[in-house]
């Protein structure tokens, strides 16, 4: 099996990325938010022809997103991604969210 992107949550107000004792970072966000949490960054993930070839562990790699458009239609040689899932190209877009730290006392 080849990796690749995966653990997109949609719909995000508030995400906490913690170890076991609570200390981490808190992110929220005035409107709702896209994330992932993994141990391996978009490019190990793209460049590992199996799951054996990834690294080992040693990070945490949060990726942040106002919302992602899909690669397609309804099918897979060539309709159009549907209106309601695109980001319109001729518009500026914001982004704003809060990093707080997290000491553990939250538990």
């Amino acid at each position: 099996m080849k990796p690749q992107e995966c653990a997109n949550k949609t719909d995000l107000r508030v995400l906490c990325v913690t170890d076991d004792e609570g200390r981490g970072v808190r992110i929220t966000a005035p409107a709702p938010f896209e994330a992932s949490v993994l141990p391996w960054t978009a490019h190990e993930l793209e460049n590992a022809p199996h799951q054996r070839d990834l690294p080992p562990y040693r990070r945490t790699v949060v990726r942040l997103l106002q919302g992602q458009c899909g690669v397609g239609g309804d099918d897979s040689w060539g309709a159009p991604v549907h209106p309601e899932f695109l980001f319109p190209g001729e518009q500026a877009l914001d982004f704003t969210i809060l990093l707080s730290v997290m000491d553990g006392s939250e538990k």
